[in-house]
């Protein structure tokens, strides 16, 4: 009786068999578009971005001292997970004398995306220059790598990068290496969509079961 009402209605168990996998296809892609969509976006804040330079004590003919400046505008960097970006942050350069010298230096990137940060760290630069034709000089950070967490759980790491660096000319760039490391999908509106259909028909076909069966007793 079961059997002879399902058939006739056209919702035999062949079609349920076709359906089932459809539904589980939809689903799989759903998820597959969803892992394959996720980046993400770094918008740097440069009017709240900063490199000072304190306690530069020089030993030279002249003036040699040290000054910073920030390579703005940083353009904006798309990642996928896992991924990594080298920019140029800073250009430090010394004054044309004969000698060399020591400072403090601060740093801080700020973000406008993520929602997180501002990524901040000092150091102790050293440098010395012959008239500003050859300079040498280096740059050790304090705390040069920092993991960042966003409202929506992805985690990302900031790294500034030490300088170590001597040629001819007087000045060196400082870079920065943002890393996706990992990212916390938000689906599309086609990709919810495609689940809701998958569900959907999984649904459809268990309420037609039930009613058929109900109808058979």
């Amino acid at each position: 009786m079961l059997h002879g009402s399902l058939a006739s209605s056209g919702w035999g168990s062949k079609t349920v068999l076709k359906i089932i996998p459809a539904a589980i296809a939809a689903a799989a892609l759903f998820a597959a578009s969803t892992a394959s969509a996720a980046t993400m976006l770094f918008q740097f804040d440069s009017a709240n971005s900063s490199i000072n330079i304190t306690n530069d004590t020089t030993f030279c003919l002249g003036s040699c001292h040290l000054s910073a400046a920030l390579q703005t505008p940083f353009s904006d960097i798309t990642l996928s997970e896992g991924q990594s970006q080298t920019f140029d942050f800073a250009k430090f350069s010394i004054a044309p004398g004969f000698g060399g010298g020591k400072a403090d230096v601060t740093a801080n990137l700020a973000f406008i995306v993520p929602d997180a940060g501002p990524a901040t760290t000092g150091g102790k630069a050293i440098y010395g220059t012959l008239a500003g034709v050859f300079s040498a000089g280096g740059l050790v950070w304090n705390d040069p790598v920092q993991q960042f967490t966003t409202s929506d759980g992805s985690k990302f790491t900031v790294t500034f990068n030490n300088i170590s660096a001597a040629g001819f000319g007087n000045s060196a760039i400082d870079t920065i290496t943002i890393t996706a490391d990992s990212i916390t999908a938000v689906p599309e509106p086609a990709s919810w969509a495609l689940l809701i259909v998958g569900v959907g028909m999984i649904g459809t076909v268990l309420r037609r079961k039930h009613s058929f069966g109900a109808a058979a007793a």
